[in-house]
């Protein structure tokens, strides 16, 4: 486990202070197990990589926000994709992210 903190990505004073790393790839699996392209599971691994591959997890606000947009889409295609959004950000955040926090 690296305890460097990546340069790009900024420590979240949002993230709950409860959360249980142990609890997230099973929840990682069964989104991107929802998800159909590419570019949407690879939140996935985004969010492994800033939470997971550090001792205090760090996220981008790039991937807090697309986390924020799946947490609320309206796409039918989207919806297990969001069921799942979701429960990763109550683990993480302790809270379902909304867009509007964003702006987006």
């Amino acid at each position: 486990m690296n305890t460097e903190t990546p340069h790009p990505a900024i420590e979240m004073s949002l993230i709950h202070p409860e959360f249980d790393k142990q609890h997230l790839p099973p929840l990682l699996s069964e989104f991107r197990a929802s998800t159909r392209r590419a570019q949407d599971k690879s939140l996935a691994t985004r969010l492994e990589e800033e939470v997971l591959q550090y001792e205090r997890p760090h996220i981008r606000r790039q991937t807090i926000v697309r986390l924020a947009k799946w947490c609320k889409t309206d796409g039918r295609a989207y919806q297990d994709g969001m069921v799942v959004a979701r429960k990763i950000s109550l683990l993480i955040f302790g809270r379902i992210l909304r867009r509007e926090d964003f702006g987006v």
